[in-house]
């Protein structure tokens, strides 16, 4: 990689192969130079050595105009294991209620019970009405599913294959005497269901009625007089339910809880009531039975005082009798028809079979993969290495085939490998780097894929390409990203909720997910981000050119100091630091010779590095290595450092190219102090 490190090697190639010099040549104390050369561009392409499957990668720039040129990228990724929701069958059991069992009293009229009502308005007639006594109720038995999946967060409802149920209403009397009545009419007429459930559908008598109140427990079956009225004696009413649904909540009676040994299940309680009251008109009472039966009724009753009284009694039965056929009919109904009895043998007994249901799902994600770093080119090795990127980005990929809303909580964090150990990366203010993002949702309708971009700058990101048709992505700014690879960490973990090994995938608002099926969720996660520079951008290269062999090139001859001068031209968009450690033919660091350099603007020779700034044009090269001992005999080559360093420009995009290069003219190496020739 380094330029000046290809420049000195030049130096050294066999066109100045040092026994070339003609050793009888008598030197003086000036300089020696040899004639100047030039190199070809060298470019950073053929310099750096990347690994085929490392984490620095080159990816073409279609917008540069240079053929073969490519960007240099961080490109890295990971994943979880796949997993699966799967929600297994969810049964509510049967309810099992008991009939519905009621008394219909007989109303009273005025001060009289019995008496018939006015006319009322509408009516041609006078009629006795009857009352349901308390409500006909019967409980249902607290029924409850088995333990549902740990998946489920909340059911808010429930899609239930259709169940018909069948309440079949009778109607009788104590005395016998229904048959009495030709037609009773029903008015206000109303069941009260348990709250929430979906009623399809519901038929009174064969006929369809309005169920757009079932959710609130109430379905109608007459909310005006029953004109045509109903023969008590004849068939009995049948009303029908058809439920395919539920809502559960804590205002209907279907529950969604978990017990205390934290199981989750959903269960049905409640119970079922049949309201209203009832009419019957003069002309629906058939007059010979009521005749034939009172006047048996009275006999019956007055049996006693017809032995002791009977002429008495007899007169006061015809007066009665005499009444009835004047068309008083009260005083017979209330001793015939006091009430009226229902019963309502049902089928109620049917299982709830769960076949969708909406709500809230939770689940976990584990076996996440960290993010490995292995691999790396040699100049992303050094501890001085700072990745300060221009615009840092981690890609978070979240997929689910429920199309629903998904949130999630992430944590990511860089650690170094001490043997077997992972060990937290610190920042400037020596704090364990962690990168939270709590809450991160989307809207996932009609989507099922989830790409989230977090990046210092969410105006400017970079997509990867295998990304890019994707029709849903999102993006978060989160300042500090680029603290997760600034010192280049070995493992950058993904984590959940505070640190944890799980990742808690929520999907709050699923609607109408169906029950024994299938449901992928996978995560993926990825670093791509161009070396692009941004304030305090460094990279170091290392690099060795040994075998020399000087000793024995020279022989006899003595040199003091060699320099080494050259024009340096150059597009790389870095500025390169360079210093060099002379080296003995075992690879240590020679004592008695030092490495010097003079840079643009200095005057003398300084020892802190060679400087050639970023994007140079016809910049200064001049090293010098120095014999103290009076020989280089025992340099063997050279241990060379470059730092390159880049800032952030505001009109350029500053990126690391292959087609960044470095070409030096005018290429001198002088023999400075002359040389000494020792005849042995």
């Amino acid at each position: 990689m380094l330029m000046g490190a290809s420049a000195l090697t030049a130096c050294t190639d066999s066109k100045y192969d040092l026994n070339d010099i003609d050793g009888t040549m008598h030197l003086g104390s000036g300089t020696l130079t040899l004639p100047d050369s030039s190199t070809d561009s060298i470019y950073l392409g053929n310099l750096f050595d990347l690994a085929a499957d490392g984490p620095i990668k080159k990816i073409a720039d279609p917008n540069s105009s240079i053929p073969g040129d490519s960007i240099y990228y961080l490109d890295v990724e990971g994943s979880a294991d796949p997993t699966t929701i799967n929600i297994e069958d969810i049964t509510i059991k049967s309810p099992t209620p008991d009939a519905i069992e009621a008394d219909m009293l007989l109303a009273t009229g005025g001060n009289v019970k019995g008496q018939r009502k006015a006319p009322q308005v509408g009516d041609s007639e006078a009629i006795f009405q009857y009352n349901i006594q308390n409500d006909a109720t019967y409980d249902i038995t607290t029924s409850t599913t088995d333990p549902i999946n740990d998946d489920v967060q909340n059911i808010k409802h429930i899609g239930i294959d259709p169940v018909v149920y069948t309440l079949s209403i009778t109607l009788s009397n104590e005395q016998g005497n229904i048959d009495i009545i030709k037609k009773l009419h029903f008015d206000d007429l109303n069941v009260t269901l348990p709250k929430g459930f979906d009623v399809q559908k519901c038929t009174y008598q064969g006929k369809n009625i309005d169920v757009s109140d079932a959710y609130n427990g109430k379905i109608i079956i007459c909310d005006k007089k029953d004109i045509e009225g109903y023969d008590p004696s004849g068939e009995p009413l049948v009303l029908t339910l058809t439920i395919d649904g539920a809502t559960l909540a804590d205002t209907t009676d279907v529950h969604f809880f978990r017990n205390l040994q934290g199981q989750k299940h959903a269960n049905l309680e409640g119970n079922i009531q049949l309201h209203g009251y009832a009419r019957v008109y003069e002309s629906d009472i058939n007059g010979d039975k009521l005749a034939t039966r009172y006047q048996a009724a009275l006999e019956n009753k007055y049996q006693a005082e017809l032995i002791t009284d009977p002429i008495g009694t007899a007169a006061l039965i015809g007066q009665k009798m005499q009444a009835l056929s004047d068309g008083n009919y009260d005083e017979a109904i209330a001793m015939l028809l006091p009430s009226i009895h229902i019963y309502g043998p049902n089928d109620f007994n049917k299982d709830f079979v769960v076949n969708a249901f909406s709500g809230a799902l939770r689940h976990e994600v584990e076996k996440i993969d960290d993010i490995e770093l292995n691999d790396l080119p040699d100049f992303l090795e050094d501890d001085e290495v700072t990745l300060n990127l221009r615009n840092p980005q981690v890609f978070l990929k979240l997929f689910t085939s429920l199309e629903t809303a998904i949130t999630t909580d992430i944590q990511m964090i860089p650690y170094k490998k001490v043997g077997q150990t992972k060990v937290n990366m610190k920042d400037e203010n020596n704090q364990d780097v962690v990168i939270s993002i709590d809450n991160i949702e989307y809207d996932g309708a009609s989507r099922d894929t989830l790409l989230l971009c977090i990046a210092k700058d969410t105006t400017d990101i970079d997509w990867p390409a295998e990304y890019r048709h994707l029709t849903y992505r999102d993006k978060i700014q989160v300042e500090n990203i680029g603290d997760l690879i600034k010192r280049v960490p070995d493992l950058i973990g993904i984590k959940g909720k505070n640190g944890s090994e799980k990742l808690i995938v929520n999907l709050p608002n699923c609607d109408d997910v169906s029950i024994n099926n299938d449901y992928d969720v996978e995560f993926s996660y990825k670093v791509f981000n161009p070396l692009t520079f941004g304030e305090g951008f460094k990279i170091v290269y290392k690099d060795e050119d040994t075998g020399w062999d000087i000793a024995d090139d020279l022989k006899d001859i003595d040199i003091n100091t060699l320099e080494f001068t050259a024009v340096a031209t150059s597009n790389v968009p870095l500025a390169l630091k360079l210093t060099a450690t002379p080296l003995d033919a075992f690879g240590n660091p020679v004592n008695g010779i030092t490495v010097s350099y003079k840079n643009h603007d200095d005057t003398n020779w300084q020892t802190a590095g060679l400087e050639i700034p970023a994007n140079a044009l016809d910049a200064n090269v001049r090293i010098r290595i120095t014999a103290t001992d009076g020989s280089l005999k025992n340099l063997d080559g050279l241990r060379y450092r470059a730092d390159l360093t880049g800032e952030p420009s505001e009109h350029e995009f500053n990126a690391l190219r292959t087609k960044s290069y470095l070409r030096l003219d005018n290429i001198r190496l002088s023999i400075v102090d002359g040389v000494t020739i020792k005849d042995e």
